[in-house]
């Protein structure tokens, strides 16, 4: 016999909570799941106690629960809560003026520790991450970009995310903005 739970929290992908109420909610028990994905309670318990260390997420060997641990934080903490957790550097900036006075911010950040799990588009194993950040100059709102590690400017990052038949050497800049 199942009991009936008092809550069950969803997205548009599955069950999904990064509260500490949990996803789903049996009384005082609850299960955690973020998008989908089974996560430990141990996760929300050292989240929401301020334990979590960089050292638990980069032992972790499950995947969707190291997902999981960034989606939990992103989604608590924002961008800067998800860099600063794991110890991403801005390694380049730049500013790109367009039609109409639109002024785009764009930062290329960068883990110092390499994973060895990570290749970048070159097919270098043992790889850092890699976020290109740019806020868009029309709505004002701020994108994180999983990028690829080999970018080494902001520019060059940004231009790798264009659609593939876009030559990379066209210049990056709006025509209009709306």
């Amino acid at each position: 016999v199942l009991r009936m739970s008092h809550h069950i929290k969803r997205n548009e992908i599955g069950f999904h909570c990064t509260d500490n109420t949990g996803a789903i909610g049996y009384g005082e028990e609850k299960l955690h799941y973020i998008n989908g994905r089974k996560i430990p309670n141990w996760v929300f318990d050292k989240y929401f106690n301020k334990t979590l260390t960089f050292e638990d997420f980069t032992k972790e060997t499950n995947e969707d629960v190291r997902a999981g641990i960034v989606t939990l934080i992103k989604e608590n903490e924002g961008n800067q809560g998800l860099l600063k957790f794991l110890k991403a550097k801005l390694v380049d900036s730049c500013e790109i003026v367009h039609e109409k006075g639109y002024i785009e911010t764009i930062n290329l950040y960068k883990t110092k520790q390499k994973y060895k799990f990570l290749v970048d588009s070159k097919g270098n194993k043992n790889c850092p991450y890699a976020w290109t950040e740019m806020k868009c100059p029309s709505t004002g709102q701020t994108y994180l970009i999983d990028t690829c590690s080999s970018m080494k400017t902001a520019l060059e990052s940004i231009k790798f995310h264009r659609p593939s038949n876009v030559p990379f050497d066209l210049e990056y800049k709006w025509i209009s903005a709306s």
